[in-house]
């Protein structure tokens, strides 16, 4: 998951990715190595720290250090404004709340120093997600199993290693470069470079899981392979396999609707009402968007391709049908743990000619499946529903099976952004 949701979090704002999202393991060796800063015994580097060593929650010191510190200056400004005979009374009162938050402050420089704290995960099994910090080290039983799974063990590997060095080439670049300076220079080449190669591990990984589904003996196999291993790899394994089940299952009804005997008749439409008024904040077609999917349109395969238009509008824009239809399709993608993914909530309308239109990330629908509509009738809520970085509305347009690019039948009725 970590490659899809730190992808969500790099992403522009108000876009989807209905591509599923997939959790990633490794197996490590048994070994644990958590190293933690020592007890400083000096502040700053220079001042001696009498109270090295002892530790007390920030929250606490910080509820001593703010009221201790308040009535200090405080006891000092009255000071200034007194007789002296009482100068030296205020002195006495305030010489304790002085010494409180002065010993606070010396405990609590410590706590927020920042943390050197490296975990390799203690097990031979234990789940990444995000990926360590350093490169996993792949256990001796990760050689036994099926084929299928030692490829899978491969892949996982291959990933985490990659977001360890993407992770570490950001902190290096990050630390090494003023963007003031040198704002060229925010991305280095070296780390474009790992990060094209963790984008084909995530899609290689994507089409390992594809086949398993497309072929029972690989996925029986698959799930042999995890019977070594803890549960919690095995979960994820299994919440993949149905992640990317459910993607497949849920193309193949779309693909379905197109052939329903509830679809309208009639010629296909040649132009189509706007499904809501907005800027559009990712086209169809190739895109430089890393977590779309590779697709292939038109005989070429392209890295990333999105398969409709990112409409975006303020939460609980109404949402009208793009043509007379009828609605064959109003659910929700989710799941295993019924969390809404891809889509979201959606609503698939067939029309004359074997056109469908989608509309995914959906707040809230308002029609039913089997229900007629006509062009201009409110079917839904825009939302942010499944994945998605903000409120829009995805919108697709299929004809006889086959993507369109939607700007063909809307035209310029779209703001574009």
């Amino acid at each position: 998951m970590f490659g899809s949701a730190v992808g969500l979090l790099l992403a522009p704002s108000s876009v989807g990715v209905e591509h599923p999202a997939l959790r990633h393991f490794v197996l490590q060796a048994a070994v644990t190595a958590s190293v933690t800063p020592a007890p400083s015994h000096t502040i700053f580097g220079f001042i001696p720290n009498p109270l090295a060593g002892v530790k007390l929650p920030s929250e606490l010191l910080l509820s001593i250090l703010v009221p201790s510190l308040l009535l200090t200056v405080g006891l000092m400004v009255v000071r200034r404004g007194v007789t002296r005979r009482m100068k030296r009374w205020v002195e006495v009162v305030a010489l304790p709340f002085g010494a409180a938050a002065a010993l606070s402050l010396v405990m609590l420089v410590p706590n927020l120093a920042p943390s050197a704290t490296t975990d390799l995960t203690a097990g031979p099994d234990a789940v990444s997600t995000p990926a360590p910090a350093v490169a996993p080290v792949v256990a001796k039983a990760s050689s036994e199993g099926p084929p299928a799974w030692q490829q899978l063990l491969g892949v996982e590997s291959t990933v985490t290693q990659l977001q360890a060095r993407l992770q570490s080439s950001s902190t290096t670049l990050a630390s090494q470069n003023d963007p003031g300076l040198h704002p060229a220079r925010s991305t280095g080449s070296a780390e474009q470079t790992v990060a094209v190669q963790l984008d084909n591990a995530l899609q290689a990984e994507y089409s390992f899981y594809l086949s398993a589904v497309q072929h029972p003996d690989q996925q029986n196999a698959l799930l042999a392979g995890t019977q070594k291993v803890s549960s919690n790899i095995r979960d994820v394994v299994i919440y993949d396999l149905q992640a990317v089940e459910t993607q497949v299952a849920q193309e193949a009804a779309i693909q379905a609707a197109q052939q329903s005997a509830l679809a309208g008749t009639g010629p296909v439409p040649t132009t189509l009402l706007a499904p809501e008024v907005g800027a559009i904040t990712q086209a169809f077609g190739a895109s430089d968007f890393a977590m779309e999917p590779p697709f292939t349109f038109g005989g070429v395969t392209y890295p990333h391709f999105h398969t409709g238009v990112d409409i975006a509008a303020p939460l609980d824009t109404p949402v009208a049908a793009a043509a007379d239809g009828v609605v064959v399709i109003a659910g929700a993608s989710t799941d295993l743990e019924r969390n809404l993914v891809g889509y979201g909530n959606y609503v698939v309308i067939a029309h004359g000619g074997k056109m469908v239109t989608l509309y995914g990330h959906l707040d809230k629908l308002l029609v039913h499946a089997g229900q007629p509509v006509h062009a201009g009738d409110v079917i839904a809520l825009e939302g942010s529903t499944g994945n998605s970085t903000g409120p829009h509305l995805h919108f697709e347009v299929r004809v006889a099976g086959l993507l369109a690019d939607p700007m063909r039948y809307l035209g310029t009725q779209i703001n574009k952004q």
